[in-house]
């Protein structure tokens, strides 16, 4: 931090020794290399007068994400993925854990009278989310699903609204779960080069390592009715 601090005074005074030095030669000069001088200085200060107004004239367009810069915050919505997790590996109801930082992306209800019903993720490979089925008290025909999600953070970019909803189709006996809408992002930050950085405290950025990335979290909820038989890669519901 010091160094920087005596660079930054050190190429002032050069900037000082190159304007007194040409005070001097203008001095010196001649009446038509004065008023050439004069002329160029003057055009050049009515430049710089002119884009000083332009540049608060233009319209400022807001970035559409959000920027996380709050370590508490980012602290927050990565535990907040923790718990989802752990919530649902152990079993628990969701709904009732009251997790901080736990939203509802989607939610859908199915009219379904069958007795079997087989749950299926496709292109697992790309994208998956964790499977918790309750087993209903009734038999209500109906087969309810809550996506459960938390949020995607990365290189401080907020990216939680880019993040589609699953899609949930059920035909005959068969509940298939699919990432259809995947969306590419493109994240890109600038840095400070070596020959700067190496004299501050922050040493560049690390693209997508895991201290910057927040990949976000998803829980499908589903209900089914008590007279249901479920098959598939699920957790069930033990409290």
């Amino acid at each position: 931090m010091i160094i920087g601090s005596l660079i930054q005074i050190l190429l002032l005074i050069i900037i000082i020794a190159i304007i007194y030095k040409g005070v001097n030669a203008i001095k010196r000069g001649t009446l038509l290399q004065k008023l050439n001088l004069k002329l160029v200085l003057g055009v050049y200060g009515a430049l710089l007068l002119v884009a000083v107004v332009l540049f608060y004239l233009l319209p400022i367009e807001e970035s559409l994400n959000k920027v996380v810069e709050n370590q508490e915050e980012l602290a927050k919505a990565e535990r907040a993925g923790h718990l989802l997790i752990n919530a649902a590996s152990e079993g628990k109801q969701i709904e009732k854990e009251n997790i901080d930082g736990v939203l509802i992306k989607k939610q859908w209800d199915f009219p379904y009278e069958g007795k079997q019903l087989e749950i299926t993720q496709v292109d697992e490979q790309y994208s998956s989310a964790f499977i918790l089925v309750e087993r209903k008290d009734v038999e209500d025909n109906q087969v309810e699903v809550t996506q459960y999600y938390t949020r995607t953070i990365i290189e401080n970019i907020e990216l939680t609204d880019d993040i589609v909803p699953f899609t949930i189709e059920l035909e005959e006996e068969r509940l298939t779960i699919s990432d259809t809408n995947m969306i590419d992002i493109h994240v890109g930050k600038f840095a400070k080069e070596f020959t700067i950085s190496q004299f501050t405290s922050r040493n560049g950025i690390d693209l997508f390592s895991d201290v910057n990335r927040i990949g976000g979290e998803n829980v499908l909820y589903i209900r089914v009715p008590k007279n249901v038989e479920v098959e598939g890669a699920v957790q069930f519901v033990t409290e």
